[in-house]
């Protein structure tokens, strides 16, 4: 899929009245695309017409005697005399079935490669064969040392698998000896072709977070069903999947942690299923995490925002639960009726007024930055080699001067913004490691001896 490569094709919505167009579905620099004649909408009506910018599903049957599924595709249709959409999807699935597009899609299971997982399961299958005390070769191990279960719900179940290859003899190449990690997901539930990628995307951002560097899932994930042993090849489509070629080798040798650390601390069911809780409330800061980490070439200011906005998204909601408890006092609500009665202010004036009053209770961003890291001072400043206290204070008055001007000292030079970008993306993984229960003192150890961090 990483060549260039040009497919004709029929594409339709499979929705309501089922509009039908003619196109391309395109390679290009291991990207893919859409390029259809026309458009699924009236486009008659010009710029005054409605047209769809977005639909989950768009079908397709290809000259390649494949059937597809495109999911969550973005349309760009235009207005001329000769219409035409371009699209931009997230994954499709294909097969040389019409099973794939006639009916219910009936996926037991998904089959999925990552960049790195053999690093992160960290099993060898192969051990040394001694005589005596002179190695004399290679053997597998008689028993299968890896426990595969890793978690489960009530839609789905995660397994790992490790495979290996037999050594051979060629005259060109001594004594293969391949091994490959592979995760299963089971699926349980009555569940969405769409909650499928979501949990994969969830997976993706775990490790993207494990391995603090820009991990991705490894084309083509694989679909079965089990019924009639179909299967079914998914291609995923979006930035995650197009490394940059500039950054091969500068991925860390390990993860914060492996698949042995985490089973010799706590129990992978309570790891992961906290993991995915993190995602009801805390979504938005997590997003700007693994944007930081998967994206190296970001601009270092945008970043340092990003990530210090990341914080303050996940603080304690002081204000707000204690919003009820900032009342005006005796002497300002007399102000404020003297305002009133007296010299005629308009009550939308008296209300501004009133809210800044209020607002001047709330807690600053410094109070509110050290109400969420103070709990953990001893373990932050062991990685950041910093005082918890000089480290906010720089800063937040970094923050307030590239959001509001503000001139407020100490703050970061121009040369610092790296450092202190890696700092900060460093506390946020240990807070949600933490959040997931990940023991303190080994959490601590491993992201201050981590190379993204150093």
């Amino acid at each position: 899929m990483d060549s260039n490569k040009d497919y004709k094709g029929l594409f339709w919505i499979p929705e309501g009245d089922k509009p039908q167009a003619n196109g391309h579905l395109k390679f290009s620099k291991g990207y893919a695309y859409l390029d259809l004649f026309g458009a699924f909408d009236d486009l008659s009506k010009g710029i005054k017409g409605e047209k769809r910018n977005h639909v989950n599903y768009i079908f397709a049957h290809i000259d390649n005697q494949h059937c597809c599924i495109f999911y969550n595709c973005r349309l760009s249709q235009n207005s001329s005399y000769i219409p035409y959409t371009l699209v931009n999807f997230d994954y499709f699935i294909h097969a040389s079935t019409d099973n794939l597009i006639n009916g219910k899609i009936d996926i037991d299971r998904a089959f999925v490669k990552l960049a790195h997982l053999k690093r992160w399961v960290n099993y060898d299958h192969f051990s040394h064969l001694w005589e005596q005390d002179r190695l004399v070769g290679i053997e597998t191990k008689k028993t299968n040392e890896l426990k595969n279960d890793l978690y489960e719900n009530d839609d789905f179940s995660l397994k790992v698998w490790h495979e290996t290859s037999l050594p051979f003899i060629s005259p060109s190449i001594d004594y293969l000896l391949a091994q490959e990690s592979k995760l299963e997901i089971q699926i349980k539930g009555e569940v969405q072709l769409a909650d499928i990628f979501v949990f994969l995307e969830k997976i993706n951002d775990l490790f993207i977070l494990l391995f603090s560097a820009p991990i991705s899932l490894l084309n083509e994930i694989q679909f079965a069903r089990d019924k009639d042993h179909e299967t079914y090849y998914c291609y995923r489509n979006n930035k995650r999947s197009n490394l940059n070629p500039n950054l091969k080798g500068e991925f860390p040798k390990r993860p914060i942690f492996d698949l042995e650390t985490l089973r010799n601390n706590m129990e992978t069911q309570t790891f992961l299923g906290n993991w995915f809780k993190l995602y009801k409330n805390l979504s938005h800061p997590l997003e700007l995490l693994i944007k930081s980490l998967e994206t190296k070439d970001l601009n270092q200011e945008n970043k340092f925002l990003n990530l210090m906005y990341a914080i303050d998204c996940i603080r304690p909601k002081i204000d707000q639960e204690k919003k009820s408890e900032f009342t005006l006092s005796t002497k300002e609500k007399k102000l404020l009726d003297k305002l009133e009665t007296d010299y005629n202010v308009r009550q939308n004036e008296l209300s501004q007024l009133q809210a800044l009053l209020e607002k001047k209770k709330y807690s600053q961003l410094k109070e509110k930055f050290g109400s969420l890291l103070n709990p953990f001072k001893k373990q932050i400043e062991e990685f950041i080699k910093e005082d918890l206290s000089e480290f906010i204070e720089i800063t937040v008055n970094t923050r307030n001067f590239l959001a509001h001007e503000n001139d407020s000292v100490p703050r970061l030079e121009s040369n610092q913004y790296p450092v202190y970008c890696s700092k900060l993306e460093a506390i946020l993984v240990f807070y949600f490691c933490q959040l997931c229960e990940f023991p303190l003192e080994i959490l601590t150890k491993s992201i201050k001896n981590h190379r993204s961090f150093n």
